[in-house]
Formats: structure tokens, sequence, C-alpha cells
């Protein structure tokens, strides 16, 4: 029982492909069995036991939550880290090797293996100083992360923490919009800040049959 049902509640349950429900703007939890489902599984079991092991906070965010939710394979995981990501950097390329790219203007770095690409970031926010330019970035956490984002259901994140691994996150109504297979931003600014998310939008509305 989990109170007042609504029509798009049931709508939810009836179309999202995983068939797991959840109230928007609630927390729930991924099985395990489903992530082995996921070419990055053993990755995501390392980067787990590496939370518990350097007491950091680590989520992933946006395309793979996405597309784990909607059934969808994809080679490209983005995560988002509170704390110093090199410890993660140092003990994936310790396990897996591959190629290597740090951006420390934007406290990023990516990983290229197997045809498969990590992106790692440290937890930040960022402002534009005018339309298109790039962004200035500082560290921040992991909840103003999210609210930099491009689209609600790029804002979708999951916690690859210890004690909560596979917990899904949704602030801003992406899993409603998964469900009415809509684009939304998060902000009436986001394509002036950023006028490429309208091309982004563009390429996610042809790839998903989005609106």
């Amino acid at each position: 029982i989990v109170g007042i049902v609504t029509r798009q509640d049931i709508l939810r349950f009836r179309f999202l492909k995983t068939q797991v429900y959840a109230p928007l703007g609630s927390i729930f939890q991924v099985e395990e069995e489903k992530l082995k489902e996921s070419p990055w599984y053993e990755i995501l079991k390392e980067i787990k036991r590496l939370t518990s092991q350097h007491n950091i906070s680590i989520y992933s965010v946006g395309g793979f939550v996405r597309d784990l939710l909607l059934g969808i394979p994809n080679f490209d995981l983005d995560i988002v880290v509170e704390g110093d990501i090199n410890h993660i950097i140092h003990n994936l390329m310790d396990k897996w090797q591959g190629d290597i790219k740090i951006h420390e203007q934007f406290g990023t770095c990516e990983i290229t293996f197997d045809g498969k690409r990590i992106d790692i970031a440290t937890a930040r926010m960022e402002y534009y100083e005018k339309p298109g330019s790039l962004p200035q970035v500082q560290r921040s956490s992991f909840w103003l992360d999210l609210k930099r984002r491009d689209f609600t259901i790029n804002a979708l994140a999951m916690s690859l923490n210890s004690e909560n691994f596979g917990e899904i996150i949704d602030l801003y109504g992406g899993l409603e919009d998964l469900t009415r297979k809509e684009l939304r931003i998060l902000h009436n600014l986001s394509f002036i800040e950023d006028p490429t998310r309208i091309l982004r939008g563009i390429r996610l509305e042809t790839r998903l049959s989005f609106n």
C-alpha cells in the first residue's frame, strides 16, 4: 500500500518497461539481478567496494540510468564523485586497461576500453557568464550537481554506495517524463545557457521516440 493512486501512477506501472513502481519524487531500489544484465556490472561492483574503502559517495547519473530503466543497453557510464576522483581513477585503471583523458579545468576524466567509456566527474555546480560560453565550474554537492543537468530524464541518478547500492533518485520528475515519453528541461534558461542542448534534445527525441 503506497497511499493515493493516481492515473499517472497506473500509467507509469503499465508502460515503464522494467515494471518498477515508484511514486513521483520517491526513491526505489533496482534489484541487483537487473544490474547483472548490464555490461557495466563488474565495474559497478568495484565502485561499490571503493565507496566503502575510501569513505566517498559515488552515483551514476544521466544516460546509463535512463536507459537502464527503459531496458536499453548503454555503453557510456557517467559517474559523479563526492570526494577525490583520483582514488577511483587509479583503482579502475589498475583493474581494466584503457585510454584516459583528464580535464582538470572541469574536474573530469574519461576512460575508454573495450568499446565502452566511463566519464568520472567531481560533483560540481556551474554558471555561465554569457549565453553559449563555457561554464565556470566549482566543486559542490551531488544534489546541486543534478540541478545543472539538461533534461529531467538525464537528472535521474543511481547510488553506487555500499549502503544503498542500486537506489534510484528522482528529484525532478524524470520517472514521470520517462512514462510520458517527454523531454523536459530543468529550467527556462537551459537553452540560453547552452544552445547545444537543443541538438542533444533532437538526438534523444529521435533515438527514444520521445516528444
